[in-house]
């Protein structure tokens, strides 16, 4: 959901935003931030389900000297299937299935390719961290899928309430 996020919400900035979007849209997004860390410092926003399936790519950040900061946004699953209608109808399955926890403690991987770690219990928490200029950095912020759904629909009540008034 990170990307989608920003694709839908980041309005007027100056900040360059690069998006990689594989064949199912987590294909390769480590490594395509890692080489264009090579360049410049780089901070990637990504989700667990993303981070999960390219996360060998760090090893070229280790090997390569190349820094960057690394915002996972960990809600232990992919989000944006939350949003089927059939979340409710196949309830018995769908978590498994769709939801796809992990459970998985991405410290760990942090320490096998000697990045620097921090987790944050909430966004709230996250919020005035500073983010590392000098080394790489995974800051891992720990959401609820739920809540994540549950903002959503009250932003898109907003929206939807503001153009109906304006048509």
């Amino acid at each position: 959901m990170p990307i989608r996020d920003v694709d839908n919400l980041m309005f007027e900035t100056e900040a360059e935003v690069y998006a990689n979007r594989g064949a199912n849209g987590i294909d390769g997004v480590v490594s395509t931030a890692i080489g264009m860390a090579a360049h410049k410092k780089v901070t990637l926003l990504i989700g667990d389900l993303s981070f999960y399936h390219d996360m060998n790519g760090l090893l070229m950040a280790k090997l390569n000297d190349i820094n960057i900061n690394i915002v996972l946004v960990n809600n232990d699953g992919g989000g944006i299937f939350s949003y089927l209608p059939q979340k409710d109808s196949a309830s018995d399955y769908f978590e498994r299935l769709f939801g796809t926890p992990t459970g998985l403690d991405f410290e760990h991987a942090a320490l096998l390719y000697d990045f620097t770690f921090e987790r944050f219990e909430s966004l709230n928490d996250f919020k005035y961290a500073e983010l590392s200029s000098m080394d790489s950095h995974i800051y891992e912020v720990l959401t609820s899928r739920e809540d994540n759904m549950q903002q959503h629909q009250i932003l898109y009540k907003k929206l939807s309430d503001i153009v109906n008034v304006t048509l």
